[in-house]
């Protein structure tokens, strides 16, 4: 190994992992293409319908594309937005309604992702609009108080005097210190203020993809991460034992532990100098040594498998928390207690704190599949993509100093002349196809074969297959849209 350059190390995050078609994602992104298609998006302002007469008459459009229906004794075409822009005809002389697929007398909706075809990236927001929005924030507090005291040092809400939509952090400890769950906590909830404000009559759902500051478990969550083997440890609070002590002739407390000990270890004790006949340590003796008891402590790992019948409580000495190796160096998480507790379905719902907050606010939050940067906040990695691929060919002399700097990050994410929105709903559409295409294949189940056939009317249903196999033999990063659609975001 050596003499080829190579070497033993431990995993870093600067590995990249492909787990683009991991069981686990592909189940995700099944659901999660059919909940955005079939159940949310049909109450979208997106949907064109014109009768089928006049469909025929302009031979842009095929109705291979389009939604036959009966409007009384009149027959009906119903077209999606991006299909009649990519026919190259003007989206202005038609209007736009919900799908007449949409439940009855539903409500709009729409998808927020940090951009979108509502407001566009970072919608900018008039003095009229800012002052309606502060009218409704008045004596108000953040719903997450904590959030709020380490971004801003108050629970209360402050008079907005920009846009909330877009916001720009100077990172390091010696500036702004660096973006993380709470200011997302923060942003968030002023975003859903203007949005309740701007458009009264929708509802809204927000996408997020899986990084850290999205995807933080709220506290107490049912987290196997967080748990440990035996009881005592951990901040699941909904797996705890009850507080009131059990009376001298009950059985309960830990199954590991014969009866005499859990009558023993209810409560916390001081032990005495030895214990296990072990004198002890320097550091030991400057503090008390304590036993944890197990009443009114979290239940642990074994436990909550035994009590779920998920393990053989006779062997529960052959587990472990997290996976052992087989000989052939593979995982495996057969006696693994975090691998088989994490199965249980209320682990796996378990909502997130952003899912909690937003439950709150009475607005749904949607996590895109992970390692799909191509389909992720209705086009936003198209959009980053963009305003770096404009930042690159900028010369060096606007990057070297702080104030130009910020003038130039400015300039490439422009709303007027960089990132317009005609360029963010061609991004959006462009992730509308991705989730298509997919939707396509879970359903339908094509063959490889299938996919290759030089038939076009084939190649016409499945207008995305092509460029999927494509980015799957591509993918050598960490799935940014800049490296691998560069042709296509800097078009």
């Amino acid at each position: 190994m050596k003499q080829l350059g190579m070497k033993y190390a431990n995993h870093k995050k600067s590995y990249y992992v492909d787990g683009h078609e991991r069981e686990d994602v592909v189940t995700s992104r099944k659901l999660f293409c059919k909940r955005y298609l079939v159940d949310l998006e049909p109450r979208c302002l997106r949907w064109i319908q014109i009768t089928k007469e006049k469909a025929s008459e302009l031979q842009s459009l095929s109705m291979d594309f389009g939604h036959e229906y009966m409007e009384g004794d009149i027959k009906m075409v119903e077209f999606h937005e991006d299909y009649i822009d990519k026919a190259g005809m003007d989206l202005t002389q038609f209007e736009k309604k919900q799908s007449v697929r949409a439940p009855p007398n539903s409500p709009p909706l729409e998808f927020i992702g940090q951009d979108d075809r509502l407001t566009g990236f970072g919608r900018e927001m008039s003095t009229d609009e800012l002052q309606k929005v502060n009218e409704q924030r008045l004596n108000k507090t953040y719903w997450d108080g904590e959030a709020a005291l380490e971004v801003l040092k108050s629970t209360s809400k402050p008079p907005l005097t920009a846009s909330p939509f877009v916001r720009k952090l100077l990172i390091g400890i010696n500036n702004e210190g660096y973006w993380n769950s709470n200011h997302m906590a923060v942003q968030f909830e002023d975003v859903v203020d203007c949005l309740k404000v701007l458009y009264p009559s929708h509802e809204f759902v927000f996408l997020f993809d899986h990084s850290q500051g999205h995807n933080r478990k709220r506290k107490g969550a049912l987290d196997v991460n967080n748990m440990n083997v035996s009881f005592g440890v951990g901040d699941t609070q909904r797996m705890n034992w009850s507080n009131e002590e059990p009376p001298e002739e009950s059985t309960e407390g830990p199954f590991n532990l014969s009866v005499q000990e859990r009558h023993k270890r209810r409560s916390t004790q001081l032990l005495d100098e030895h214990v296990n006949n072990k004198p002890k340590t320097k550091k030991e003796l400057t503090t008390d040594l304590q036993r944890e008891g197990w009443v009114g402590e979290p239940k642990g790992l074994l436990q909550v498998a035994r009590e779920r019948g998920l393990i053989d409580h006779n062997n529960h000495h052959l587990y472990s928390a997290n996976p052992k190796k087989n000989p052939d160096g593979k995982l495996n998480d057969e006696k693994s207690l975090r691998s088989i507790v994490g199965q249980c379905t209320d682990f796996q719902n378990e909502l997130t704190h952003l899912q909690v907050m937003a439950n709150e606010l009475k607005v749904q939050v949607m996590f895109t599949p992970k390692f799909h940067a191509e389909m992720a906040g209705e086009g936003i990695e198209y959009s980053w993509g963009f305003a770096k691929g404009s930042y690159r060919r900028k010369p060096l002399q606007k990057k070297r100093k702080r104030v130009d700097f910020e003038d130039l990050v400015d300039e490439c994410t422009n709303v007027e002349t960089e990132l317009t929105k005609a360029r963010i709903r061609k991004f959006s559409a462009r992730a509308r196809a991705y989730l298509c295409t997919y939707h396509y294949l879970a359903t339908a189940e094509p063959t490889s074969a299938a996919i290759k056939d030089n038939d076009q009317e084939k190649k016409q249903k499945v207008p995305m297959m092509d460029e999927i196999e494509r980015l799957m033999k591509k993918f050598k990063t960490h799935r940014c849209a800049f490296d691998f659609d560069r042709g296509f975001v800097m078009d």
